[in-house]
């Protein structure tokens, strides 16, 4: 069977679109801060999250980070869609469409996987995940077999669902791209609308799917939608775009609050984000500064490997903060863990995830970087 589309990658010449690197900056910036908050309260049992979540501002706002990982689907889907709604894409065998994102996704992952496995048996750092854990991970369905992420790499939650969007997408964005433009917005719209009513009325947590596609796809849409009303705009001034991004920003504030209208409103304001982001030239130029575009670009090496990290100094330094308050515990390791992540992102993007990135493959990548 051949799915329309072919899934071009930078290295075979994507026009590459910095703004968007911009917002993975503004995506693993969150998911940071939040991973940072968790090993506080791991190491430190005197903040307690229940309590502080209401009584301290700052500890409330970084619990929120996880909408980090949100934007990244909303990514996901902006990416994966854009070569369909540009339409100029050729006949792709679904196995090449499939291996190009296993190749692109999976080593980068295996490796550090094993890497934390390793480590973590060696030294148990925190409590050892038995085999079992491990290869339900390396076959992304830890989430499904245990019905929660795994402790080897809990990061690994998000890419379980990537790869259950990656399975459908073909056939999703094939349905979607054939349709009629006014319909196909509409439907997506009311899907994305209907979303939260249909996953709290169905007991997800029961059959594992909590944390599974089922319970994420307004999101991925959200991105599908995006990558549409790009390449085919409304008309739309510079103000508007402008209001809809601010309206994105707010909306998000709002949805912050958690809850039922959390699950109902952030695919929304996601989608004003980005695509005002997108859109409005000023704020486009914002997201598209050199050195935060280029963060983005290592963000999926920085996400695989910040958690271990960020967890393990903050263990070494637990001892430090044993009468400090919050905030300057917070400040002093998110500091002091900021400059650490991007150096092992860089290293790990350079040695592990642009290899495999590479159309040559990562042999033929090494020869040509020791020859150059």
């Amino acid at each position: 069977m051949k799915i329309s589309g072919t899934i071009i990658n930078r290295e075979a010449g994507q026009k590459v679109l910095p703004e968007i690197d911009g917002l993975r900056f503004l995506a693993i910036l969150l998911v940071i801060f939040s991973h940072v908050l968790m090993s506080i309260v791991k190491t430190l049992p005197r903040f307690d999250y229940s309590t502080m979540r209401k009584e301290n501002f700052l500890f409330y706002l970084m619990s929120k980070g996880p909408v980090g990982v949100l934007i990244f689907f909303c990514l996901s889907g902006f990416i994966i869609a854009l070569p369909f709604a540009k339409q100029t894409f050729e006949s792709l065998p679904l196995k090449d469409f499939y291996f190009r994102r296993l190749k692109r996704i999976s080593p980068p992952y295996w490796i550090a996987l094993g890497v934390v496995f390793i480590l973590n048996a060696w030294f148990q750092v925190q409590e050892f995940q038995g085999l079992g854990h491990f290869f339900a991970s390396i076959f992304y369905c830890h989430n499904l077999v245990f019905g929660n992420w795994s402790n080897v790499l809990p990061v690994a939650w998000s890419l379980e669902i990537e790869i259950q969007f990656y399975l459908l997408a073909p056939f999703i964005l094939w349905i979607y791209f054939k349709s009629a433009i006014q319909y196909r917005r509409l439907v997506f719209f009311a899907l994305m609308f209907i979303a939260p009513f249909l996953q709290i009325g169905i007991d997800l947590q029961a059959f594992h799917l909590h944390q599974s596609f089922l319970n994420f796809f307004q999101y991925f849409f959200a991105g599908i939608l995006c990558a549409d009303l790009y390449q085919h705009p409304p008309q739309l001034s510079q103000s508007l775009a402008l209001l809809t991004f601010m309206m994105g920003i707010v909306l998000i504030l709002v949805c912050l609050k958690g809850g039922f209208y959390q699950k109902l409103g952030m695919p929304f304001a996601i989608l004003m984000l980005v695509f005002g982001v997108l859109k409005h030239e000023g704020v486009r130029k914002f997201f598209s500064i050199n050195w935060m575009s280029k963060v983005g670009v290592f963000s999926y090496s920085i996400y695989l490997i910040h958690y271990p990290l960020i967890y393990l100094l903050s263990l070494q330094l637990a001892f430090l903060f044993s009468t400090t308050g919050f905030e300057t515990t917070f400040l002093i390791q998110a500091l002091i863990g900021l400059p650490i992540v991007y150096l092992f992102g860089v290293l790990f993007f350079v040695l592990i995830e642009k290899p495999f990135m590479a159309k040559s493959g990562p042999v033929k990548y090494f020869i040509k970087l020791k020859n150059a």
